[in-house]
C-alpha cells in the first residue's frame, strides 16, 4: 500500500470521485491499495459463491458483496479508519439504508457481520496486524483472515473485551464459524482454484 501525502477528512474523502484505483483511509491519509493477484480474485470469487450459495439455500436475510464498501473505523479522539475487505457479509436492512447515490460504507457502531481479508505478499502485515485492531474496535463479529500463501484461513470471532479468538483451519479442516453455525466448507474448498 502507497499512501497519498496530502491529509484529508473522510468526509472529503469520501466524497472524491471514483478513479478506479482502490484506496483506503488512514488517520488522514489516503492509501493506495495494490492490485490483487489472480490468485487472490479467484480465491475472493470462490468464497463468494460459496458464501452467496449457502445464503440462498437457507433464506438467510443478508447480502454478500466484493470489495463494494468501506467499514468506517473511529477510534477515540486518535485515528479514523475506512477499511475496503475483500467481501462482506452483512444484514440487507443495514445495506438498503446505505444511499444509492453516495459512497458505500458502514458507519462507526453498524459493521457487517462478517469481513474477509485476502493476504497477499504485500499486505500481509498489515491485515494480520493492524486490520484485525482495526476490525474488533468496529465490532465486527467474524472476520476471516486468507493465507494462500501458506495455505490456511483463521476464523477470527469477537469475544469478551473487543478481543478476536483465533481458530486457523488448513487443508480438509471444516470451517467452524459462529455468524454461519450451519456452513459445510473447508479451507480446502476456499483455497483450491
Amino acid at each position: 500500500m502507497q499512501a497519498i501525502s496530502t491529509p484529508i477528512t473522510y468526509e472529503d474523502y469520501l466524497s472524491l470521485p471514483f478513479t478506479g484505483q482502490k484506496t483506503e483511509y488512514v488517520d488522514g491519509e489516503i492509501v493506495k491499495v495494490n492490485p490483487p493477484t489472480r490468485k487472490h480474485i479467484d480465491i475472493a470469487d470462490n468464497l463468494y459463491f460459496w458464501l452467496r450459495q449457502h445464503i440462498h439455500q437457507i433464506d438467510l436475510p443478508l447480502i454478500c458483496r466484493q470489495s463494494s464498501a468501506q467499514v468506517a473505523v473511529r477510534y477515540q479522539g486518535r485515528k479514523r479508519r475506512g477499511l475496503l475487505p475483500d467481501l462482506f457479509v452483512c444484514l440487507v436492512e443495514p445495506w438498503e439504508a446505505i444511499a444509492l447515490d453516495t459512497s458505500a460504507v458502514f458507519p462507526v457502531g453498524s459493521p457487517p457481520s462478517l469481513v474477509v481479508e485476502i493476504l497477499s505478499p504485500g499486505n500481509w502485515r498489515t491485515d494480520i496486524s493492524e486490520k484485525e485492531a482495526d476490525y474488533a474496535t468496529a465490532r465486527v463479529p467474524e472476520y476471516w483472515r486468507i493465507n494462500p500463501m501458506d495455505g490456511w484461513i483463521d476464523v477470527l470471532t469477537l469475544g469478551k473485551a473487543n478481543v478476536y479468538e483465533v481458530n486457523r483451519f488448513s487443508g480438509k479442516d471444516q470451517l467452524s464459524s459462529r455468524e454461519f453455525p450451519e456452513l459445510t466448507l473447508t479451507a480446502q474448498q476456499i483455497l483450491d482454484i
